[in-house]
């Protein structure tokens, strides 16, 4: 399995379970690494990431058929019932009959100055994991298409004080009369950096 993050986690104490051998391989770099707590999972809310990962890897290796190894699968060749996996760490081929990505998503941040040093703690990309905390605050979101349009309707759930940055992308003439009926502040100039005052 490539992958052990929560879904990866999960797949391998349900394989396990059910009486699979199963090799874990991550890179442990988990996409929430830099935040503080982790939200929405049940009897964990608020839980640390590497706290959360620790737990589950306790329970997991309970399990005997269940192994862990860190890395990063540079090529995957072969086909079902004969995988090969190359890892970028080793010269090493590791074999598998059956083959699970639970990879996840990674978060690509706009090319925007100072973004990446307040990632986490105050600029986040998950409206379900931070949300709450951040409840009748006001808020800017960064749509700079109309495909991310649809977070400032999903956020107004959590406060009605928005700002809408499009970062220099210029809405459509029906966009820009959507939000102004929602009583959204509306900014289209580019944002040269992002300064944290915290």
């Amino acid at each position: 399995m490539v992958g052990g993050g929560p879904a990866g986690l999960n797949a391998a104490l349900v394989l396990a379970r059910s009486r699979r051998r199963v090799l874990v391989i991550d890179k442990e770099m988990p996409r929430n690494h830099v935040t503080k707590e982790s939200h929405g999972f049940l009897t964990r809310d608020g839980i640390t990431p590497s706290e959360f990962r620790r737990i589950a890897r306790e329970q997991i290796l309970k399990y005997p058929s269940v192994l862990f190894q860190s890395g990063v699968v540079s090529s995957v060749t072969g086909g079902d019932g004969d995988f090969r996996l190359q890892l970028e760490s080793s010269e090493a081929t590791v074999r598998s009959r059956k083959l699970l990505f639970a990879t996840g998503m990674k978060d690509v941040l706009p090319d925007i100055e100072g973004i990446s040093e307040v990632y986490g703690t105050s600029a986040f990309v998950c409206p379900f994991c931070d949300g709450w905390e951040l409840r009748d605050r006001q808020i800017s979101v960064i749509a700079p298409n109309d495909s991310n349009l649809h977070y400032v309707k999903m956020i107004s759930g959590w406060t009605k004080r928005l700002t809408v940055l499009t970062n220099a992308s210029l809405l459509t003439d029906e966009q820009r009369a959507e939000i102004n009926i929602h009583g959204i502040a509306l900014v289209e100039e580019s944002i040269q950096r992002i300064e944290s005052h915290q």
